[in-house]
């Protein structure tokens, strides 16, 4: 009868470790999801370009966000908006909401790309993305 029971629960051991094993594998995935190209519209050389930007996604975390802006003299420039939450005198940046400025130097096309990470849960880790905006620049 011993035998029996410690076989039985050696088995069940077993069908846990894999069980166990497959959820830390399939919970700890975090490939960088990349999303589709977007056109933020034309504008006019050498005139005011203004765009706010907010990004999917939940809470991007400060650190991790990145924009390169290519060509790098195309005149533009980001800044990152104030929370609308926010209660002064401490006024937070909100790091989903972007704001696209300046005054474009180049006919073509200027790309914009963002690369950010979101924050983690206690079920999940943050994730990352990237996604590149292009302006089209016209005379």
């Amino acid at each position: 009868m011993e035998d029996w029971l410690f076989n039985q629960l050696y088995k069940m051991k077993k069908i846990l470790l894999v069980l166990l094993s497959i959820l830390f594998i399939f919970s700890c995935g975090n490939k960088t999801k990349k999303l589709e190209n977007e056109y933020l519209g034309t504008g006019n050389l050498n005139k005011l370009y203004e765009k706010n930007i907010i990004l999917p996604g939940d809470l991007v975390t400060k650190s991790s966000l990145r924009i390169n802006i290519f060509p790098d003299n195309s005149g533009l420039t980001w800044k990152v908006n104030d929370n609308p939450f926010s209660i002064p005198p401490i006024i937070t940046k909100d790091y989903n909401n972007i704001t696209i400025k300046g005054r474009p130097k180049n006919i073509g096309e200027i790309y914009i790309d963002f690369s950010w990470t979101t924050y983690g849960t206690n079920i999940s880790t943050g994730r990352k993305f990237q996604k590149r905006y292009i302006l089209k620049v016209e005379e």
